[in-house]
């Protein structure tokens, strides 16, 4: 079986019994722990408390991140300027906090958070809208590639 197939069984909650020899059974277990820490790339999911309100109204988002840790601002200060042997072009993508931008990335934030929930004014016109969660290293640049996911609402 492969090890990812065995992984995704294990973080179900399978259980099974295996009889295989000892090395086999270490690379096996060395490949879950690599599975079970992350070890891939960052990646964002979004929902929203409501999906219709008023202009002015508050929605509740709340992100959910997985291969990236969520930092307050005085943690990812000392992270991007603390290790003297980060490049000035470098752009670490273990951690940071998110944007919130209201229909497009191209306009400025309407929040920045690093809490698994954050409540959102939202002031807009009627009509569809989203709001997209954009993940951001401790120094404030987007991660390349980019790493982001919206919620759509309505405006009545």
């Amino acid at each position: 079986m492969p090890s990812d197939a065995l992984a995704r069984m294990l973080r179900a909650g399978a259980r099974a019994t295996v009889r295989i020899p000892c090395r086999t059974l270490t690379l096996a277990l060395a490949a879950l722990s690599l599975a079970a820490c992350g070890g891939g790339d960052p990646s964002v999911s979004v929902t929203a408390d409501k999906s219709s309100l008023a202009s002015g109204d508050t929605v509740t988002l709340t992100v959910t991140v997985e291969n990236f840790e969520l930092r307050a601002p005085a943690q990812a200060l000392r992270a991007a300027h603390g290790d003297e042997e980060q490049t000035a072009g470098e752009v670490t993508s273990d951690g940071g906090h998110y944007h919130v931008y209201l229909d497009s990335t191209d306009v400025n934030p309407l929040t920045m958070a690093w809490t698994p929930t954050v409540n959102v004014t939202v002031t807009a016109s009627t009509g569809p809208h989203q709001l997209i969660v954009r993940l951001n290293a401790d120094d404030h640049r987007f991660l390349v590639p980019e790493v982001k996911a919206h919620v759509d609402l309505t405006v009545e």
